[in-house]
């Protein structure tokens, strides 16, 4: 029902979207800003109505001795690498037996692999700022996750995933120094392979986000090295390694990539953009048109299919890509015309 209701308004947004780049009348820009307030009303009835159910539940909880169990949404960990996660079923047992995360589980101590990352939390007030945290950042409401995070490691300086998590958030609004400063944190607490390698691999987007790629190619080595599990430490390697030139070393990393990872058509795009800087055509060949078929209808795929054909004198297929790519190129204009139209 829910999923139904954000869909419609997600999908209007597009459409405004659409209908926006094609306008220049007044009057409609007006009418779509008011629209745009409506929506955001709703939505932040829908944050509302959350807030007040999550204190509901403390509440209850409180009130009746209960202990839920505190679960994590799947989609979140699955964004940052992890899987398989569960949360404590009681924050303020005595136990302190790990979580587990995809890693083979180790005894408690400070052994090299052991999750210690996942300790428990104890207080319950820590709880509710990790879960609201969550919700904000699931929303992109940064700020707000922000402080709840902050609040959660004030109170819990030894929970480390309340660090990774709020530089995360630190990083993804902008403010690199101080997601930097608490992924450092980590590393430093750390001794969990898998959770170095997350680390690395955010530390490295950092650096590649302000153009620092050399920077960003150690810790995306780092990352590798620590945990083979962080699978998109390879493609960022493979990527840095383009932006640098160098290349023949990225053609390495984006063929190891697409051993891990075959369905992803961006790995097997840059391998075939990768070869052609190095004049390998044929070698691009079949990576564009595997690329193709992973995400047939991207113009942009058929336009270097269009050139890899050129340039192997395979003239009757490079115009034919080429026509195509016109033919989508077409097909998007119509559909922004025929949403201007509704």
């Amino acid at each position: 029902m829910f999923k139904d209701k954000f869909a419609e308004i997600f999908a209007e947004l597009d459409s405004i979207e659409h209908k926006l780049k094609d306008t220049k009348n007044k009057g409609q820009k007006e009418e779509f800003s008011q629209r745009l307030l409506d929506l955001r009303r709703i939505m932040d009835q829908c944050i509302q109505s959350w807030l007040c159910f999550e204190e509901r539940v403390n509440q209850l909880q409180d009130s009746y001795g209960l202990k839920l169990p505190d679960e994590i949404p799947d989609m979140f960990f699955q964004s940052l690498g992890l899987q398989e996660l569960e949360m404590p079923v009681e924050p303020e047992s005595k136990s302190q037996k790990p979580l587990k995360a995809k890693t083979p589980a180790k005894e408690k101590g400070d052994a090299p692999g052991e999750p210690l990352y996942f300790n428990k939390m104890r207080k319950d007030a820590s709880i509710a700022s990790f879960r609201r945290g969550l919700g904000f950042y699931d929303l992109y409401m940064l700020e707000e996750a922000i402080q709840e995070f902050e609040n959660l490691v004030q109170l819990e300086p030894d929970f480390i995933m309340g660090h990774f998590l709020l530089g995360h958030a630190y990083s993804h609004k902008g403010d690199h120094e101080k997601g930097e400063k608490e992924f450092r944190l980590v590393l430093a607490l750390t001794k969990d392979p898998l959770l170095k390698g997350m680390v690395y691999n955010a530390l490295g987007n950092i650096y590649a986000e302000g153009g620092k790629y050399e920077q960003a190619l150690e810790e995306f080595l780092l990352s590798r090295e620590s945990s083979k599990e962080v699978k998109e430490a390879c493609f960022n390697l493979g990527a840095t390694c383009y932006n640098l030139g160098r290349y023949r070393e990225s053609v390495d990393y984006f063929k190891e990539a697409a051993e891990q990872s075959p369905d992803d058509w961006e790995i097997h795009f840059y391998l075939g953009k990768a070869y052609q800087y190095l004049k390998e055509h044929e070698k691009a060949l079949p990576c564009l048109e595997t690329a193709l078929k992973l995400n047939p209808g991207n113009s942009l795929i058929n336009f270097e299919l269009g050139i890899i054909y050129h340039l192997l004198n395979q003239r009757e297929k490079a115009i034919s890509q080429y026509i195509k790519t016109l033919d989508l190129s077409k097909k998007k204009s119509r559909r922004q015309k025929s949403s201007r139209l509704n």
